[in-house]
């Protein structure tokens, strides 16, 4: 028999020769050759010299001369657990023929159970599943096959055992399936010009001719229930927007995009994001589906599951994961060391020149007059002049100063505004009092018809240019009117019929019912809380807080932000039509939910944010939400402080303060652009001076090999609800989660954020995360969670610590013993000197990063001070490998290799002095 075939054959296994199963490479698979016996014995009834003969057929070895009585022994090694087994075995006899399987048990042979062989030829080997199962102990085991019955008997190729169910608490091995087996394959959408197969064109070991919407069907058994994660091996030169995508009995289960590899046949390993939950072993159905915008896709040669928890009672197949961005070929990619100007015209500033900038952050199109051809080309000239100088370039699109443009593009926008529960139109007072022919500045409803219509037009205006990046100043989009206490919701017309909408689709009768509303074809939600006594002063007052007390309020921020991301993820596509591998940033906040665009189109963040400036005595804070949130749905952060900020600082002369914002943020992964002329409100432009920040820009693109491609290691991650940010009044955060932030920050202990959605968007971290970490930290905001999402968090309880409950603090003190910690002259200091441990997301032999920060300023001045005999204490294990050498870098300092010593504990440590506020160390391994 030829030996590929062999080895295919066995890959399928016993369930899938049954018909049952397709393409599945099941557990804990051995193929025992016949001839590898390690003893044998039986009656000499055949006159050979041996018990056993073996012997050659079509070029593959086999046992022969087998008579009744004799036996072949095998030692082999197993996961342990129920196998089934087939042989590959042939005989003339007619009948009679029997195979017995037996295992040593504590020095006894114990019958397994028998098969009959059915009569066909000597050296015609055929596959034989026997309906009885063999139960074998996990490592070194002895199996027996004995031969019973009429004298002559049978001739073995070999024999096979595979895995159906593990021992309890055996690792369970991983399901593999091929996808040229799928069971069914089809198309969803229309053809794809050049591709004559309709679904999956299949080779030898794959699938080709896979275009947008091909999907392939498959039954997969599943040994073991419990909590799997994904991965697709995967080949294209595609550089556009290729994916996969799992479905699980018509769920979307798992999806993920994919990058371009060497060639269509380079197969690479991408893991998908989701969990898949097997709630009971046995078949099931699974759809692979092609998932992007990009006509051709990829070619593949099989998916696999690996189990990762036994518990399947934290979730459904339902349970829902924030989408992976959409994956930016790395030649495009916003790299996590760029140096940027905030303004393209700051770059002709004198004393900027050697910041190693890159490329400016806020490139405003011309506020008023955008559809004036003239008008639109000088800018469009004005930004190829900053390419020119070889500066990434983002082109702004605009919510609040874009408000001549819409003018502009309706004509009269009134009908289009925000309207307040008394139905009076909602001007954006926060930006000062504006007009534009002859229309003041109104807020734009989300609702609004024409809304994605004007976003287009900005788009076409932004790719008009040789821009290199498209951001949405996109925090005040009319959701916010339901959240800024001054302005008081979106009641307009449009909002009010489409809220209508919304709940009549989301609700059953009866439960409008027990809402209030009676009649949903009569119902509109500005009339229903008039009818409550609701005036524009008290809604106002009231909505702040999801927890208002407000009939319905919860439903109406759900409802309002539903649609804006139902529109922009309409405009982002239009973007995606016309340049499909472009970063696209928008201004939102995890931790301001009520604007969040969950859309995988926005690749970065790009913030306006507080600094918590009026603290005069230390590092920020309060921005850390924000840092750790971006990096929690792998989006990097670029970022400017709001005027106020750096108003606090020319008030008290303290322009040096900002370095500490500069360094933390570059620290923790994101982008904060150079402070060169800023506008801090009615004292107009303030140049706090290019020599306060220059060695840390310099230092961050000088040390980009330490920084592009790192993310925070973490063994600790901390419980984020966004429901608690929805029940507060800024956009931070809460502050309870403030506090748990500042514990951890103070204490060293290294954390990712977990974000948890709200009920409008109930999104939990995979179990893939959750299994990753040592501890999961709660604290009070736990209430705001859901039912289902407290119950991802019990199968995971053996893991959980409240920071309110006294009966944790001993596990949590524990943690310390196992991270990083830091003294200054023998003193404990993890509260005044952050170690941020960091690893390379994708090269394992990249050297190991710790960020230092120095947190103390001096009030009176905003200076870092320099300390000295910093020690920085690793455990052993802290890290994946161990380390060999320790560098540290400062800026303007240069890099010095540094001493690893150890402590009483076994720690490595490596001592650092002169530390301004910021330093690295680079750690081999």
């Amino acid at each position: 028999m030829n030996k590929n075939i062999k080895l295919s054959l066995l890959s399928i296994g016993v369930l899938c020769s049954a018909g049952l199963v397709t393409n599945i490479a099941v557990a804990d698979t051995l193929s025992v050759e016949a001839e590898m016996f390690s003893n044998s014995g039986g009656t000499f009834a055949d006159g050979q010299a041996n018990p056993i003969t073996i012997y050659t057929v079509n070029g593959e070895q086999a046992i022969s001369y087998v008579n009744a009585g004799d036996y072949v022994d095998y030692d082999i090694n197993t996961e342990g657990g129920d196998y089934s087994v087939e042989y590959l075995v042939g005989t003339s006899v007619a009948s009679g023929p029997t195979i017995e399987m037996l295992v040593k048990e504590n020095g006894v042979w114990v019958s397994q159970g028998t098969v009959a062989v059915p009569q066909g030829s000597w050296d015609n080997f055929q596959p034989l599943s026997p309906s009885h199962l063999v139960t074998l102990p996990a490592g070194a085991a002895s199996i027996r096959l004995h031969a019973i019955g009429s004298n002559w008997q049978w001739n073995l190729e070999s024999f096979s055992l595979t895995q159906v169910t593990p021992l309890p608490g055996a690792p369970v091995a991983d399901v593999v399936v091929e996808l040229e087996n799928f069971i069914n394959t089809d198309k969803d959408g229309n053809a794809i010009a050049g591709d004559s197969v309709v679904g999956f064109g299949t080779t030898n070991n794959g699938i080709n001719f896979n275009t947008l919407g091909d999907y392939a069907d498959y039954h997969v058994n599943f040994a073991s229930p419990g909590i799997y994660n994904v991965s697709i091996a995967a080949g294209s030169t595609v550089q556009g927007q290729i994916g996969a995508e799992i479905l699980l009995n018509g769920n979307t289960v798992a999806s993920n995009y994919l990058s371009a590899t060497t060639g269509w046949n380079d197969y690479q390993d991408f893991a998908l994001t989701g969990d898949v939950i097997i709630a009971n072993a046995g078949t099931h159905t699974i759809r692979v589906k092609s998932y992007g915008s990009a006509n051709w896709q990829w070619n593949g040669d099989s998916i696999t599951f690996t189990h990762i928890s036994d518990d399947t009672n934290g979730g459904s197949n339902q349970a829902m994961h924030l989408e992976p961005p959409y994956a930016i070929p790395e030649s495009r990619k916003i790299k996590k060391s760029s140096v940027w100007y905030t303004y393209p015209q700051n770059s002709n500033l004198a004393g900027f020149s050697d910041f190693g900038a890159t490329g400016a952050f806020w490139g405003h199109m011309p506020e008023e007059d955008l559809y004036d051809s003239g008008v639109l080309s000088n800018w469009v000239n004005q930004v190829q002049g900053y390419r020119n100088q070889g500066l990434d370039y983002v082109g702004r699109g605009e919510f609040d100063w874009g408000f001549r443009w819409f003018i502009e593009y309706v004509g009269d926008p009134t009908s289009h505004w925000a309207r307040t529960l008394d139905d009076e139109p909602i001007l954006m007072s926060f930006m000062g009092y504006h007009e534009h022919n002859g229309y003041p500045n109104g807020w734009l409803s989300n609702h609004s018809p024409t809304f994605v219509d004007f976003f287009k037009s900005q788009v076409d205006a932004l790719l008009s240019a040789n821009v290199s990046h498209i951001m949405f100043d996109s925090q005040t989009s009319s959701t916010r009117s339901t959240d800024l206490g001054q302005f008081g919701g979106d009641f307009s017309t449009w909002s009010m019929d489409a809220f209508r909408e919304y709940m009549r689709e989301k609700y059953t009768t009866a439960e409008l019912n027990t809402k209030g509303i009676t009649n949903i074809n009569a119902f509109n939600y500005r009339n229903f809380l008039r009818s409550r006594g609701y005036t524009h002063a008290s809604y106002m007052a009231a909505a702040n807080k999801i927890t208002s007390g407000i009939p319905l309020f919860d439903d109406f921020i759900y409802f309002n932000r539903a649609v804006l991301n139902e529109k922009m993820a309409e405009v982002l596509d239009y973007i995606r039509s016309i340049d499909a591998d472009i970063e696209i940033g928008a201004t939102i906040a995890l931790t301001e939910a009520r604007g969040y665009i969950f859309d995988k189109d926005l690749t970065f963040l790009a913030g306006e944010l507080a600094m918590g400036s009026a603290v005069a005595d230390e590092m920020p804070i309060p921005i850390i939400s924000h840092l750790k949130s971006a990096e929690a749905v792998d989006k990097t952060l670029v970022y400017f402080p709001y005027p106020w900020n750096f108003k606090d600082l020319y008030d008290r002369n303290s322009p040096q303060m900002a370095r500490t914002w500069i360094a933390q943020s570059y620290a923790m992964g994101a982008i904060f652009s150079i402070p060169a002329n800023v506008w801090i409100g009615d004292a107009g432009v303030w140049s706090p001076g290019a020599d306060n920040y220059r060695d840390l820009y310099q230092f961050a693109d000088n040390n980009s090999a330490l920084l592009d491609g790192y993310n925070a290691f973490s063994k600790v991650g901390l419980v984020s609800p966004m429901m608690a940010s929805l029940d507060t009044t800024w956009i931070d955060g809460s502050n309870r989660l403030q506090t748990s932030i500042r514990y951890l920050i103070e204490n060293n202990l290294n954390f990712d954020l977990l974000i948890f959605g709200d009920p409008g968007k109930p999104v939990v971290p995979t179990q893939a995360q959750l299994s990753a970490l040592d501890a999961i930290i709660v604290d009070s905001d736990r209430k705001y969670l859901t039912d289902a999402q407290n119950a991802l968090l019990d199968a995971n309880n053996h893991k959980v610590l409240d920071l309110n409950n006294s009966a944790d603090t001993a596990a949590i003190n524990a943690l310390k013993a196992t991270n990083i910690s830091v003294t200054i002259g023998n003193a404990a200091a993890d509260d005044t000197i952050t170690a941020l441990s960091r690893v390379h997301e994708s090269n394992d032999n990249a050297p190991y990063v710790i960020q230092l920060l120095n947190r103390p300023v001096n009030p009176a001045n905003g200076v870092t001070p320099v300390l000295s005999n910093i020690k920085i204490a690793i455990p052993q294990g802290y890290f994946p490998e161990g380390i060999t050498q320790a560098t540290v870098h400062k800026p303007g300092a240069g890099s010095v290799n540094a001493n690893i010593t150890s402590n009483n504990n076994g720690d490595y440590v490596i001592t650092v002095n002169n530390l301004g506020v910021w330093g690295m160390i680079e750690l081999a391994h």
